[in-house]
């Protein structure tokens, strides 16, 4: 969860707007406000995120499988989550070569020793497939997928988590400030 702290005499200005409008009418432009700077921040954290860990945003999208629930006039919160497990290790541009697979999870280029790419389990033809498993003994079988970063985990870390927390705390308060002067038609500025 975040806490956007205001400081300066923003927070006076947007308490003297609140005092004068309807609990109902203020709670209503900030949930606006923050539906507005919510939607901004998703694709923000989402391009950060992916950048992160070094994928494309249409993978991190659908790997994390990111949503968002908007603000109400009865729940002042707009909430971005993952529920995304682990990235595959073939979304990260994996290649065969003869010591095992290369791929650039975090963007970082790796090879992986011993292992190799084939079609999902159950299917006969590397078109359909192309993971990237190792041996888990040594024996043919059994074999593991493997697999990179987890978008949940990234999403609340490093480059992602300060897009979120800058971007919050720079444009909230503007926008909260916008939608009452709006409300207010003008009264407050």
């Amino acid at each position: 969860m975040l806490t956007i702290k205001i400081k300066g005499d923003g927070l006076k200005q947007i308490e003297q707007a609140l005092e004068a409008l309807s609990d109902e009418q203020g709670k209503r432009a900030i949930a606006r406000a923050m539906n507005e700077v919510g939607k901004t921040m998703r694709g923000k954290v989402i391009r950060a995120t992916a950048k992160q860990v070094g994928a494309s945003q249409a993978i991190v999208k659908k790997r994390g499988r990111i949503t968002s629930k908007p603000a109400t006039a009865g729940s002042l919160s707009y909430v971005i989550s993952s529920q995304g497990g682990h990235m595959l290790l073939k979304d990260f541009g994996a290649k065969q070569n003869r010591k095992g697979v290369r791929a650039k999870p975090w963007g970082q280029g790796r090879t992986f020793g011993g292992a190799f790419m084939g079609a999902r389990p159950g299917l006969s033809t590397r078109k359909l497939g192309g993971n990237v498993f190792h041996r888990t003994g040594k024996e043919r079988l059994p074999i593991q997928n493997m697999y990179g970063p987890a978008v949940p985990v990234e999403m609340v870390k490093g480059e992602a988590e300060a897009t979120f927390r800058d971007y919050g705390e720079q444009r909230l308060p503007k926008r909260i400030l916008h939608h009452i002067t709006q409300t207010t038609k003008g009264t407050f500025s």
